[in-house]
């Protein structure tokens, strides 16, 4: 999409495998973009008729406002700047993901803000910013993954808050991104496809309910499903199986072993009962 003024609404969609010169998935010189429950993948930024016009792999945002809600924004190229978003007017997410893109995860010149995102996993810096105002923490965020060190991740000044993540090697959490999400874009449920948490990751129950995380992720998936909502597009579920046993004839007093695996990815305790004739 090519948007020149006026507002563009898009909603439970896949925008992929596009290339342009700039913005190969989606590009903004005036107007507003509302972004929901979507994903931006596999699209192209490729060098047009001047130096450095190839940036904005999956969005660029020249001159208007982007809004970013539950989307996931991964596997996008720019062989100028930006794989991923390259904000020159004002960009805001909100639990979105941004991750695997190739070369800049984020870049921004002028007014982006994250809350309750993942920005972890693009191969060159997740995130550069060109001036102080540039990119700004809301908080309840995820940022970089180790083995890099925060300036391989960050460039320019970026001022994670305490309530954000840091995962790099010299972070406040060093994790590697395999430990923070699935690197693999599926089929997770739901319309669009998403990087799924994995078991113990840093984002799940993240961002308390005081600070209004919306009621579902991408995939429709209420949330929280634990003490907390998660950060990013995804919201994990917890999952249980019981190993059939078949019919058995108990005597009175007679203790049988029933054998139940359990994946819980909050740090709650999870509480089982059960129920027969005797």
């Amino acid at each position: 999409p090519y948007l020149v003024e006026g507002n563009l609404n898009v909603t439970h969609s896949t925008i992929a495998d596009n290339s342009a010169d700039k913005g190969g998935g989606i590009y903004i010189n005036d107007g507003t973009l509302t972004l929901l429950q979507s994903t931006i993948s596999g699209n192209l930024a490729a060098q047009g008729r001047a130096t450095g016009i190839a940036s904005g792999g999956g969005l660029y945002n020249y001159l208007g406002l982007a809004n970013l809600t539950n989307s996931t924004i991964s596997g996008n190229t720019a062989q100028y700047l930006a794989g991923g978003i390259y904000d020159n007017s004002g960009t805001h997410l909100i639990n979105c993901t941004v991750s695997t893109n190739e070369g800049t995860g984020i870049y921004a010149q002028a007014w982006l803000t994250l809350k309750g995102c993942i920005v972890s996993g693009n191969p060159g810096y997740d995130i550069r910013a060109l001036g102080v105002s540039a990119c700004s923490s809301l908080g309840y965020n995820v940022m970089g993954s180790a083995p890099k060190t925060t300036i391989q991740c960050f460039d320019g000044p970026v001022y994670p808050l305490p309530s954000d993540i840091v995962a790099t090697s010299d972070g406040t959490q060093p994790t590697p991104l395999e430990s923070i999400l699935n690197p693999v874009l599926a089929d997770n449920g739901g319309l669009t496809q998403t990087h799924a948490l994995v078991i113990g990751s840093p984002a799940i129950d993240l961002v308390p309910a005081s600070e209004n995380p919306p009621a579902i992720d991408q995939r429709g998936t209420t949330r929280p499903q634990g003490a907390s909502s998660d950060a990013g597009a995804f919201e994990q579920v917890p999952t249980l199986s019981i190993l059939p046993v078949g019919n058995r004839s108990v005597q009175s007093g007679q203790t049988i072993q029933i054998q139940i695996d359990a994946t819980n990815p909050s740090s709650n305790p999870l509480q089982f009962s059960a129920t027969g004739t005797p």
